[in-house]
């Protein structure tokens, strides 16, 4: 509906509709994806930078998760260095 027939549209559709197939509800694949845009246009209107702040918010978890995972790895993979210079170590002892 506003704009979401033009070239900006497409990547909005685009964006929806990962959404919809990501949720796997039914009923958010009844909606038109212009309804989405109009929705989403009220509540810029009524409410400015509500959309940019939950985008925000949702990055910000995404990149925390990320800083998470891989100092989870960091941790796994130290205790793997240290396991194998005990082993090593033990080794050299050995000989």
């Amino acid at each position: 509906m506003f704009g979401s027939n033009k070239t900006k549209g497409a990547l909005v559709n685009k964006i929806i509709n990962q959404y919809k197939t990501s949720q796997k509800s039914y009923i958010l694949n009844l909606i038109p994806n212009q309804f989405y845009c109009l929705a989403g246009y009220w509540i810029e209107e009524v409410k400015p930078g509500t959309l940019p702040s939950i985008f925000y918010e949702k990055s910000k978890q995404k990149i925390n998760q990320y800083k998470n995972t891989k100092k989870e790895v960091d941790e796994f993979i130290k205790d793997i260095n240290s396991e194998f210079n005990s082993i090593k170590k033990e080794i050299n002892e050995f000989f």
